[in-house]
């Protein structure tokens, strides 16, 4: 591959003995193991370079002495650009051999870049059919390929009116601080704010060698090349325009088979077979007589093939070299060049295997013996019997007959210069011109260089700005890294992306705005953007007198005080604007709790652990369900007012039914039990694991837990309870509609009869709990049926007892209440009741008003709610399902598969099941290359009626359930569809697709979506299934085991909300309900929409 002969990317090998007609070896000449030089370096020690064949002396797998070598092989580097306009590197050997080209810097290169071309413009098939660069076309589309040149121009000639904004706006490369020179090379000039450095012998000209100090806006100082490197393209000579005729557009020999093959530059290749007057031919025309070269390019796996070529029914070249280049699949070359005349008008070029009869070297079946041992005596040419090369004369090797062949050995004859002995198991010595087989090579297309060009070549029509980078295309020959591709440049190569990121104008808006998104304000003005932009650019916040930051780009202290001390943050009066705020995150919700409430330890704890809360409210430390986290910054609610007012609200992708259940259900219980798995339901509701030990009862104990809120309230009153309550709780913003029903809901706790106190052993309860602890009916006081005891009013007249069946305590030994039962099947008299709180418990009175506060919006936002009505809210409907013509009950399943799908490798053509003309499994294969699935990786699917007149498909093995699914007819395949609002192609799908191509998000909610053109926005293709099965008179409706999804969401008030359930079941809202009084009360707490 090419190399810059400036800087010191090889080795040297000597070529002392260089023969132009031989392939020479070279010989090593470096000073130590791994020394590179530049090209004039390598020169000079040796005298001469080659393209040699081996080094000499080399150890096999000697790894310090196989690395890159300088050749005397003239090399060029061109441009390969798309349809896009995208640039790929290739370089060009004027060699025969095109396997000394690596493929990733080859014309079959797919390593395209963005490149920034001037005016705009490039060229282009489709546009202006590559201007005066070479057609591309192959199985990756169409491409351009131009000859280059490097030009490197001084953007500043004077420091004359020149200020840094001039030099940082127009220069691009780099350069080292000059004073690592220590002053031996530049002179420093102070030329206002820059400041340059002139080289010394240069005497104070201002050129390309002139590097500039400057300092960008944010703070850094940068050292910058006084040039303008820009890469012009050109066509070529005419005596070197290159044009390709492939293998499938020349005609051919029955002998010669047409094939495929991953590097071909068309569709395939033909093979030419082992016999004898195999031809291909291509049809040429050209205006005028013309001077042209002819090449070929070619495989070979084994020895010289020599072809010859003729054009137009004239031998041109009697025998044409086709050396062995390596495997078929992955090594091609070119042959030299055969400079011949095209005449006017069409001509016949064409390559033809040899005859027997025509020409003298027929036995091309001689085998090649070697040269192992030394034996004294010399053979001459066509002597024999030789064993081996050492036999031989200088210039001879020795070959070995095959049996079955012409007795006579070529180039030699009975008479001259010796006589032959008839003896087909003599093996004779014979020059190297000799080792041939028989048959052809593969041929590719063959390449003319001179035909006429639709442009001046020396006219520069396109231009782009030379990219910078740092990482080299000498790819590494070993493990050890010895090559270019090194892990220092990588180091640097990434450190120069991160920075290019990192100093981005963008970045400081686009960090601010996902801070103060966390920092509990979802939809920031511009002007608190731009404020804290500034602060993370500046390093520096003032409030007041006091100033936050070091000073330096990026310093989050500074912009965290811009977040935190901007009037956007604290001020009351957004408290009144509706799109002020943010919801909370869950897991801030339940942290902030614990915080605020002083969440203490048990003794024998060390760490509070959440567990498994991913799965139950969307959220969980180190957990992210994918590489966007767990909500989208961008996100709005689908059919929602949010998006009506052009907001956001990221965390309403986590606000669904099962996770708000979840979500107070593990509340509720952090606030009864401490943290817990309770409640004692048979379900794990608590955010704890099950430490081992303990019940679940709501007592104020906290037997179960592993750590409890300690707060201790300083008010004393109801009012100025909840008032504290709320402050620590919604910070504040509870609406005074809730704090009256809280007031109540505690005061009714205090005040409740359902109670008992336990120094009373609960003999003081008068409530009206009428069954025992297991549920059964409690037997009245006063009735001897069906049991009979002494335990009545008139025996105990202060009791409690009366002609009621509450349960009670009438004997002091027993700690609890208790009652007579009628229906216990197994005969018993009598069971304990349910645990009797204790009554004017505060403690369980404040325990009962958290959890309705709990359960408000204004703790789960950061914005007051406005009341919209003070009814109640309405019943659910209940949805019967199943009525509408026929009242057949069907369903879609919306499966949608998270990350990548390689869906060619999915449901690809299968082998031999397209017809000839249309073989979509051939152009599958010669696209996926190796990687493109065979027969055996596939289940054939039968289809018909499909418009590629292909009669099967095949579908990836690992997918036996599909197939099975398939030839039930109970599932099908809909391919070739996507998110295409229009027809467009490779050169301009960017700027006509409304989509947001290669965002991973932006596709994926379009996928859902499939609303190209913005009819209805907000909506997803099932939710307006189900709103036109709703309008025929169906019952439909939707639902989701994956979270909020818009795939389900229709137009309002044409069907049903969709429904999210948990896919391991919905679990019951607050269970263990603490009393009567939160469920009385809660239906009235203002729980509006956000």
């Amino acid at each position: 591959m090419c190399a810059h002969p400036d800087l010191p990317h090889a080795s040297e090998a000597c070529c002392d003995n260089y023969d132009e007609d031989t392939v020479s070896n070279a010989a090593r000449n470096y000073l130590y193991d791994g020394e590179r030089v530049t090209y004039a370096t390598a020169e000079n020690r040796c005298g001469s370079l080659c393209m040699y064949k081996d080094m000499d002396g080399v150890i096999p797998k000697d790894k310090r002495h196989t690395g890159y070598h300088w050749l005397n092989t003239p090399c060029d580097i061109r441009a390969k650009i798309n349809s896009e306009g995208y640039v790929a590197i290739v370089h060009y050997l004027d060699t025969i051999s095109l396997d000394d080209i690596p493929r990733h810097v080859s014309d079959e290169s797919l390593n395209y870049f963005k490149v920034y071309w001037s005016g705009g413009d490039y060229p282009s098939v489709a546009s202006n059919n590559c201007g005066d660069c070479l057609v591309l076309s192959d199985v990756n589309g169409d491409a351009c390929l131009c000859q280059t040149t490097v030009v490197d121009k001084a953007v500043f000639n004077t420091a004359v009116n020149v200020t840094a904004a001039d030099i940082l706006s127009s220069l691009t490369v780099g350069h080292m601080d000059p004073d690592v020179y220590n002053g031996t090379s530049y002179t420093e000039e102070d030329e206002g704010d820059f400041t340059a450095y002139i080289m010394y012998t240069k005497a104070g000209v201002y050129d390309t060698s002139t590097v500039f100090k400057a300092e960008d806006d944010v703070g850094r100082t940068l050292f910058l090349r006084n040039v303008r490197s820009i890469v012009e393209l050109k066509g070529w000579e005419s005596a070197y325009t290159p044009t390709t005729f492939e293998a499938e557009e020349a005609s051919n020999s029955s002998d010669a088979v047409f094939k495929t093959a991953s590097r071909s530059t068309g569709t395939g290749y033909l093979d030419f077979g082992a016999s004898m007057d195999q031809y291909v031919q291509w049809e040429v025309s050209v205006p005028q007589e013309v001077a042209v070269n002819l090449k070929f390019r070619y495989a070979l796996d084994n020895y010289n093939r020599p072809m010859e070529v003729h054009v137009n029914g004239v031998s041109v070249v009697p025998l044409l070299d086709f050396p062995s280049c390596g495997d078929n699949d992955d090594y091609w070359m070119y042959t030299a060049a055969v400079t011949t005349t095209l005449a006017a008008g069409t001509n016949i070029v064409r390559l033809q295997a040899p005859s027997n009869s025509s020409w003298p070297k027929s036995n091309m079946n001689l085998t090649y013996v070697g040269n192992d041992d030394d034996i004294d005596g010399l053979l001459q040419q066509c002597q024999g019997d030789c064993d081996n090369d050492a036999d031989c004369a200088e210039g001879l090797y020795c070959f070995q007959r095959s049996s079955n062949k012409n007795p006579r050995v070529p180039g030699c004859s009975l008479t001259y210069p010796y006589s032959v002995p008839h003896r087909s198991s003599t093996d004779y010595c014979a020059p190297l011109e000799y080792r041939y087989s028989e048959g052809g090579p593969n041929i590719d297309h063959l390449l003319i260089e001179g035909l006429p060009s639709a442009q001046p070549s020396d006219e520069v029509s396109y231009s782009f700005r030379n990219p910078v980078h740092f990482m080299g295309l000498l790819q590494d020959y070993s493990s050890d890294g010895i090559g270019e591709t090194n892990a220092r440049d990588a180091h640097y190569e990434t450190s120069a992306v991160l920075d290019h990121y990192f100093y981005h104008e963008s970045t400081a808006p686009f960090v601010c705005i996902r801070l103060i998104q966390r920092f509990g304000i979802s939809n920031p003005s511009p002007r608190y953007v731009a404020a804290c932009s500034e602060a993370f650019k500046t390093g520096t916040y003032t409030a007041g007198t006091v100033e936050f930051g070091s000073g330096k780009y990026g310093d989050l202290e500074a912009a965290a005080a811009a977040i935190s001390l901007d009037r956007e943050a604290t001020s009351p009066v957004l408290d009144l604007e509706p799109g002020a705020g943010s919801l909370r995150e869950p897991l801030m919700k339940i942290i902030g709790l614990m915080r605020n409430l002083e969440y203490t330890h048990a003794p024998r704890e060390t760490f509070a652990e959440l567990w498994r809360t991913q799965n139950r409210i969307s959220q969980e430390p180190y957990e992210f369900p994918s590489v966007f986290s767990f909500f989208l910054p961008e996100y709005i609610p689908d059919g929602s007012p949010v998006g009506t007012a052009s907001h956001v609200s990221p965390e309403s992708q986590l606000l669904d039914m099962p996770s708000s259940i979840e979500m107070l259900n593990g509340l509720f219980s952090l606030v009864k039990y401490g943290l817990s798995d309770c409640m004692d339901d048979g379900n794990d509701h608590g955010f704890a694991l099950y430490p081992g030990f303990g019940s679940c009862r709501d007592n104020g104990q906290f037997e179960r837990a592993i750590g409890t809120m300690e707060y201790q309230l300083q008010a004393t009153s109801t009012e100025d309870i909840i008032d504290e309550l709320a402050t620590l709780v919604t910070a504040g913003r509870l609406s005074k509609k809730n704090r009256e029903i809280i007031a109540s809901i505690y005061d009714a706790e205090l005040n409740n009869i359902e109670c008992g106190s336990a120094s009373l052993r609960k003999q003081d309860y008068r409530g009206v709990l009428s069954t025992s602890r297991d549920g059964y009916t409690c037997q009245k006081w006063t009735s001897q049926t069906p049991n009979s005891h002494s335990y009545t009013p008139e025996n105990y007249p202060d009791a409690g007892l009366g002609d009621h069946n509450y349960c009670r305590n009438p004997n002091p030994w027993r700690t609890y209440t208790w009652c007579y039962i009628t229906d216990h099947p197994s005969g018993s008299t009598w069971q304990r009741c349910e645990d009797i709180p204790e009554c004017g418990d505060e403690a369980s009175a404040r325990r009962l008003a958290l959890q309705a506060m709990l359960a408000t919006p204004e703790f789960h936002s950061t914005t007051p709610i406005k009341t919209v009505t003070d009814k109640a809210r309405p019943a659910a409907s209940e949805s019967t399902g199943g009525s509408g013509p026929g009242s057949d009950y069907k369903a879609i399943v919306y499966l949608f598969f998270d990350g990548g799908a390689d869906t060619f490798n999915m449901l690809p053509p299968y082998p031999g099941s397209c017809p000839a003309e249309n073989d979509l499994y051939a152009k599958y294969s010669a696209i996926r290359g190796n990687v493109a699935l065979t027969a055996a990786d596939m289940e054939a699917l039968s289809v018909t009626d499909h418009h590629s007149n292909c009669t099967a498909f095949g579908l990836h093995n690992s997918l036996e359930l599909l197939k099975e699914l398939y030839d039930n007819e109970t599932a099908l395949f809909v391919s070739n569809t996507g998110l295409l609002a229009k027809p467009v192609d490779k050169s301009n799908y960017r700027g006509e697709t409304p989509t947001q191509l290669f965002a991973h998000n932006a596709m994926q909610k379009e996928s859902k979506a499939l609303d190209l053109e913005r009819e209805v926005v907000g909506t997803g293709i099932i939710g307006r299934l189900a709103d036109a099965l709703n309008g025929d008179g169906y019952s439909c409706g939707t639902y989701s085991i994956a979270g909020n999804q818009i795939a389900l969401v229709g137009e309002p008030g044409n069907s049903p909300s969709p429904i999210v359930l948990s896919d391991s079941g919905l679990k019951a809202f607050d269970p263990q309900s603490s009393t009567e009084w939160l469920a009385k009360f809660s239906p009235n707490l203002d729980m509006t929409e956000i």
